[in-house]
């Protein structure tokens, strides 16, 4: 017996009121941040809304939160991926507004992730999401080229192939660097003010390890220096001593590796991260934590946590 859809799925306009009113109440219960039924559109819809004439402060505000809103946007629904123009505005907007004053190193690393194009805009067929067309071999434009004033297009299956692959590596090269700068970030929550540092990073590397297994060719697995970037990127950095045993951890985990020039989740080596890993270890003071006011470190104290051991364990076993 064919199963009916339900009532919501038969009545388009029935379902967006439906998500338009849980929207409004699930806030103010505490339970789903107001974005998570938006899409992507609708985050640049709300976002282009923001006043030309704002001050700095209203412009990174209004920054933040849209970063916010397509962090628990779906990022594969209507409007995403953004296009190259899109993901370049971000970073446009931000430096114009100054905003690396009031941004968390967390919510920068978000901003990172954002600004990182991850559609190929030199083929006119990724200016837009595309859907395969149910009645012939082509792939044909959805709704959301009328709202990008795109052209009608059409698209033969060897274009849409090419099209979903470098998006994946883009996808899998904006995750990566993610990683690499949720790794030493010292603030420990994202632009939303209340995502850990930790949760971010753990989504980050769930959706990185579903395209490695998806296409290792399309997005190779993390390197054994990556690895020590994602194994501290995931760590807790809620409080100094605990910022401390994060770098502590990148630090025993890096100085475990001997090939120096390897590349880690991004070009960036071995060699580089292990030493401003050290220099970041060193101005947190974190050998003498809690040693009192102005104590120095001069060393680093290796500690074997559970996560280290894990790590040490995929790199040499």
């Amino acid at each position: 017996m064919t199963r009916r859809p339900g009532r919501l799925a038969r009545r388009p306009a029935a379902l967006k009121r439906f998500r338009t009113v849980w929207s409004e109440i699930l806030p103010s219960s505490g339970f789903f941040p107001i974005a998570l039924s938006k899409t992507c559109t609708e985050c640049k819809t709300t976002y282009s809304a923001t006043p030309k004439t704002a001050d700095d402060n209203a412009k990174c505000t209004a920054l933040s939160t849209y970063l916010t809103c397509l962090e628990t946007s779906a990022k594969d629904d209507d409007g995403c991926p953004l296009t190259g123009a899109e993901a370049s505005a971000i970073e446009t907007d931000y430096t114009g507004a100054s905003c690396s004053t009031s941004f968390t190193d967390t919510c920068i690393c978000q901003k990172t992730f954002w600004k990182t194009a991850q559609a190929t805009d030199a083929a006119t067929c990724t200016e837009a999401r595309l859907v395969k067309s149910a009645k012939s071999n082509t792939i044909t434009p959805n709704i959301f080229f009328s709202v990008l004033k795109v052209p009608s297009l059409s698209c033969d299956m060897h274009a849409y192939e090419t099209y979903t692959k470098s998006n994946d590596a883009e996808k899998c090269t904006a995750y990566k660097n993610e990683l690499h700068c949720l790794g030493t970030a010292k603030t420990s929550t994202g632009c939303d003010g209340s995502t850990t540092k930790s949760a971010i990073a753990t989504t980050a590397e769930t959706e990185r390890a579903k395209l490695t297994t998806a296409a290792a060719s399309t997005c190779p697995a993390p390197t054994s220096t990556c690895q020590c970037e994602i194994a501290a990127a995931k760590g807790d950095n809620s409080d100094s001593a605990k910022y401390c045993s994060v770098l502590t951890t990148m630090e025993t985990c890096l100085s475990a590796i001997k090939t120096t020039a390897e590349a880690g989740c991004t070009s960036t080596t071995q060699a580089t991260l292990l030493t401003s890993t050290t220099e970041m270890y060193k101005t947190e003071k974190c050998a003498n934590a809690g040693a009192g006011a102005g104590a120095g470190a001069d060393h680093v104290t290796f500690v074997v946590t559970p996560l280290l051991v894990s790590v040490l364990a995929s790199i040499f076993l």
